[in-house]
């Protein structure tokens, strides 16, 4: 496919890249201070379509053209994620293009696929919990897990990786959270922090359909996001 447009609104950092061509176009709007895991404005549902007619008119496209429409699976914030899911389905009903979506973890990973050790992506899921998942050599080793750093499974997915001389490369929107979390564990020289800071990842979503093309039966429309925890209305629904 030639004209695909991604939307990213899973954890923090509203982003929304355009390929046309062979040419990407890029926008993104960072969360406000303090607004981690979460959309940083409620106008995000509708500024999604601003921004993407945005970009149609400085790639000198139609909406039209547009043949797919990409988003982040999960896990993610709640209504991060149900923001992109409602514009994303929105401008493919209106196109009649298709719609596919990606796990959230795997595409934060997915730039350091050839990067030598453990990779950590970390979403802050809130009450000292982490989204997260290990990867190496691209290829995804346990998760994704909804988690704190006391658990048994998340320690056991650790342990190959503390005291052998590896360091866990931590990336995500959570990943200095999960850094200060983890020290008694790992301790400071068993981790290391990307440096580049949590990331816009409509464009990275743009790579990953490069890469792996669309699925064959692809679904999405008709589903929704995919999330590790229930909501507190869910929760509250059993009290």
């Amino acid at each position: 496919m030639v004209n695909i447009l991604a939307i990213d609104t899973a954890a923090g950092c509203v982003s929304v890249a355009l390929r046309a061509g062979d040419r990407v176009y890029h926008f993104e709007e960072r969360a406000a201070e303090g607004g981690i895991g979460q959309p940083s404005s409620p106008r995000h549902s509708e500024a999604l379509l601003e921004y993407a007619g945005f970009l149609t008119e400085k790639a000198g496209i139609r909406p039209s053209d547009i043949e797919a429409v990409l988003v982040m699976k999960g896990p993610g914030s709640f209504t991060g994620l149900r923001i992109a899911y409602a514009a994303a389905k929105g401008i493919a009903l209106a196109l009649g293009c298709r719609m596919s979506a990606f796990p959230s973890l795997d595409v934060m990973a997915f730039p350091f696929s050839r990067r030598p050790g453990p990779v950590m992506p970390v979403i802050y899921a809130g009450k000292s919990r982490f989204f997260t998942a290990l990867y190496q050599d691209g290829r995804r080793l346990a998760g994704p897990m909804d988690t704190h750093v006391e658990a048994e499974d998340f320690q056991a997915a650790l342990k190959p990786f503390t005291g052998k001389n590896q360091r866990i490369f931590l990336t995500g929107p959570g990943a200095a959270a999960l850094k200060d979390a983890l020290k008694p564990l790992a301790g400071d020289e068993g981790l290391i922090l990307d440096p580049s800071g949590p990331g816009a990842y409509a464009p990275i979503l743009l790579e990953v359909e490069k890469k792996r093309g669309l699925p064959d039966n692809d679904t999405e429309f008709y589903s929704g996001p995919e999330y590790l925890r229930k909501s507190d209305a869910e929760l509250n629904v059993k009290k």
